[in-house]
């Protein structure tokens, strides 16, 4: 069988960006594998292609070639090409040059997974020498201060987004976003957001996995996993770092839809109790301050004596 190798220019990663960000919203790179797995992984049983990694994956690698029973040669072919080319246009140069020689998806996904491992343990094991000399040195009471080395490696692979991230993100990250919706689920837009998603997953004819409890045959079928898929992977790519950080385990369009409705009602009592204590204070002539400031505790506490107190009294 004649093998066509991709190409092998180092500029094709970067020519890529955009189309890549049609299926993740960021290419892979070293620091953000699971969360690019995950995007990769809904994306390609979005368009029914997680099958070729699952047959191939099932097959000794001198047995790749055989075609699975029940479809045709060009069409196995036409989707393992496409597995592959979506996996490789996904990926940064660095990631690229891994796997740019991979006939396989399999091989590929494998490449990427080991390639993940090998940086991980580079980090904990530079982390570990990291530790064992900053203890030689209190041991020696060596305080001078040495230059710390570049190193590329430093990346926080279970990092979760927290309330002082921003949501934004380069244009070129979310053009597969805008075609869904305006702009990234953040803190204080979910009541739009939702209409946009809620619009697009209708006229994608998905907004059925999202209300439904079960299909009307009783059975998850083929068409409805790809459907669930399809409509778990919109509206991940259309959220911002911390909303991605609640639904990127999530298993179904409609857990990730719930999760995220939840957080929306939360955020919006914190912003009412908020409003309410500024405009308390605002009547007795105190300057606006956070939900978190130690005087709010102290009023509310305060409060809450005051009405026990009284209550018990009467």
């Amino acid at each position: 069988m004649h093998k066509t190798e991709p190409e092998t220019n180092e500029s094709t990663p970067k020519m890529n960006v955009a189309m890549a960000s049609m299926i993740v919203p960021e290419l892979l790179e070293r620091g953000n594998y699971k969360k690019w797995s995950i995007f990769m992984k809904n994306y390609l049983v979005s368009q029914d292609l997680w099958v070729v990694l699952t047959h191939e994956g099932s097959l000794a690698p001198k047995f790749r070639c055989f075609i699975p029973t029940g479809i045709s040669k060009r069409e196995w072919r036409r989707k393992a090409a496409a597995a592959l080319h979506a996996i490789q246009i996904s990926c940064g140069a660095e990631k690229f040059n891994r796997i740019k020689n991979c006939y396989y998806a399999i091989d590929a996904w494998h490449e990427l997974k080991k390639l993940n491992a090998e940086e991980k343990s580079k980090i904990d094991n530079s982390e570990e020498e990291e530790e064992e000399e900053e203890e030689e040195k209190e041991e020696d009471g060596d305080d001078d201060d040495d230059d710390d080395d570049d190193d590329d490696d430093d990346y926080d692979y279970d990092e979760i987004p927290n309330d002082d991230d921003d949501d934004d993100v380069e244009t070129s990250k979310i053009t597969a976003a805008n075609m869904i919706v305006p702009e990234l689920l953040g803190r204080d837009n979910y009541e739009n957001w939702s209409i946009y998603m809620r619009i697009y997953l209708v006229s994608q004819d998905l907004w059925d996995v999202v209300t439904l409890i079960m299909p009307d045959s009783g059975l998850y079928t083929k068409e409805w996993i790809k459907k669930d898929a399809s409509a778990l992977h919109a509206i991940q790519i259309s959220c911002g770092a911390r909303k991605l950080a609640l639904i990127r385990r999530a298993k179904s369009a409609k857990n990730a839809w719930n999760t995220l409705q939840s957080a929306a009602k939360k955020e919006w009592s914190q912003i009412d109790d908020e409003r309410d204590i500024a405009y308390w204070f605002r009547i007795i002539g105190l300057p606006p301050l956070s939900l978190s400031h130690p005087l709010i505790f102290a009023a509310m506490f305060w409060f809450l004596r005051s009405s026990r107190l009284t209550y018990i009294s009467h």
